[in-house]
């Protein structure tokens, strides 16, 4: 049996293959009590703690590869969340629709998603998770070839990080910034 396992050649893929699939049956089962918990926690929730679950909701269903469902979520924490006047949980269901739309490939709703919660960021002076949010904004712009904007987001990330005083994303930024100049072929400004 182990040698049915590991094959005859190296090229025989049924050992990695049979490790992913133990690996995914014990996780599985991981995502599903998590979602029957938070779902049965919402059932009895009250209207101040569903915003937080139904974010939570979204994050797992994005986690286990169900987009659709995750901004399905997203967008009822984002009702939940006006409805109580809950700023920062309104900031996490618009980042998780914009994460959600970008893994569906709807990169202009994704970068609108994320434009949205940057206000609250921009409000309350964090710049760090503003430049955060600038780099996934310029992650989406370069997903259809838009150097333009994406240049420009990636630009604003740094000056947030700049005055977060955050040289791991400064740096993080330069590295962009010359990538998207050499993606150009301009080499000049990328130096």
């Amino acid at each position: 049996i182990f040698r049915f396992l590991i094959g005859s050649n190296k090229s025989n893929l049924k050992f990695p293959l049979l490790c992913y699939l133990f690996f995914i049956a014990s996780v599985y089962p991981s995502y599903c009590q998590s979602i029957s918990e938070l779902e049965s926690k919402l059932r009895t929730a009250s209207a101040e703690d569903k915003p937080a679950i139904l974010n939570q909701l979204s994050e797992v269903m994005l986690n286990s590869l169900a987009p659709q469902k995750s901004i399905e979520f997203a967008n009822q924490a984002l009702k939940a969340a006006k409805q109580t006047g809950d700023v920062s949980e309104e900031a996490s269901a618009l980042i998780n629709l914009g994460a959600a739309y970008a893994a569906l490939r709807e990169y202009k709703r994704s970068i609108d998603s994320y434009k949205n919660a940057l206000v609250f960021f921009e409000q309350a002076r964090e710049f760090e998770s503003t430049g955060v949010l600038w780099d996934k904004i310029s992650e989406q712009y370069l997903s259809f070839n838009n150097y333009g904007d994406a240049l420009e987001a990636s630009k604003k990330a740094m000056e947030a990080y700049k005055n977060a005083k955050a040289k791991k994303g400064v740096a993080s930024s330069l590295l962009d910034v010359g990538d998207i100049y050499f993606k150009q072929k301009k080499f000049e400004p990328a130096v």
